[in-house]
């Protein structure tokens, strides 16, 4: 309800800039991820610059949550007005609900899937996963849902595994470098902190997908596209991994207004190159990219309008 009172203000603000009387500084929240990872890395960056540029009007806070699957149910029942999320969540609420609340700001950039693996544990393929140790992720996290349908689009039997773990993705990385777990999935955009200090603190290995592997995800989730792990990325990298990738997008509830909507959007496209500059993330944004609603929620009206109007 707070949410939805403040957007509220903000868009008479924003609608009527002339009206000295009717502008305060208004705060709204965009739910990002776990601390310090992707998504709250991005989600903060975007934070800072809607605030620069709606300086005394509009305060955006950036919200730590355990991740995609969260974000998503929170946008469903109104407890977040913005958040990010994989793709694949973004799609399968909007293929379930047609004309449900969810809408689409913008994509953000490509996140990729990484299997981070001890290289005691000799998995060169997914198929070695058996009888090991697997972190997946929390259950409130896109990365868990990713992984689940991952494995079973490629016939992993979790049911395997000696151990299934559901830690924070930070968590799982220190699990990893202490023995405590072989091998950790993830989905996260490049480059990514929590990866770097995976293969560089504990000499981890990037698991790559065969490609009989990554057609068999493509085909069972097509929100998925061939990607890469880029090794310009990492310096303990050597040569790119191949692996499958999808979207992060940033999703606002369809009863935000479009004037709220439209100022975060136009500070999306206005200011790219600052975005850049603060994390590689969201260094390649491109609006046309950016506006590609195909299979998924339906573009907001006001991300709509920005988008149409950005040159």
């Amino acid at each position: 309800m707070v949410i939805r009172t403040a957007t509220l203000v903000l868009a008479l603000a924003l609608a009527a800039p002339g009206a000295a009387s009717e502008r305060r500084l208004v705060f709204f929240s965009v739910g990002g991820g776990e601390l310090d990872v992707g998504y709250d890395v991005a989600v903060r960056a975007i934070c800072a610059e809607v605030n620069a540029a709606h300086a005394g009007r509009l305060r955006c806070s950036p919200e730590t949550t355990p991740g995609s699957r969260y974000n998503v149910e929170a946008l469903k029942s109104g407890d977040l007005g913005f958040g990010v999320a994989q793709w694949d969540l973004a799609k399968q609420a909007a293929a379930d609900a047609p004309g449900g609340p969810l809408r689409l700001v913008a994509r953000l950039f490509d996140e990729t899937f990484v299997l981070l693996t001890r290289p005691e544990a000799g998995i060169a393929r997914l198929a070695d996963l058996a009888g090991r140790r697997v972190d997946i992720g929390q259950p409130a996290s896109g990365r868990h849902v990713s992984a689940r349908a991952l494995f079973d689009a490629t016939g992993v039997d979790t049911d395997a595994f000696s151990t299934l773990l559901t830690l924070p993705a930070s968590a799982a990385v220190d699990a990893l470098c202490a023995d405590r777990v072989d091998a950790v999935a993830l989905v996260i955009g490049h480059p990514a902190a929590i990866v770097a200090r995976a293969l560089d603190a504990c000499d981890a290995r990037v698991t790559p997908l065969s490609a009989a592997e990554r057609r068999a995800v493509i085909a069972a989730q097509p929100a998925f596209h061939e990607g890469f792990v880029p090794a310009g990325a990492y310096a303990a990298l050597s040569r790119d991994a191949p692996t499958v990738a999808l979207s992060a997008a940033l999703l606002a509830r369809a009863d935000q207004p479009s004037t709220v909507v439209g100022a975060l959007t136009r500070t999306l496209v206005d200011r790219r190159a600052a975005l850049g500059a603060a994390t590689r993330l969201l260094a390649d944004l491109d609006p046309a990219a950016m506006a590609d609603a195909t299979d998924g929620p339906p573009l907001h009206p006001g991300a709509r309008d920005a988008f149409a109007a950005a040159p």
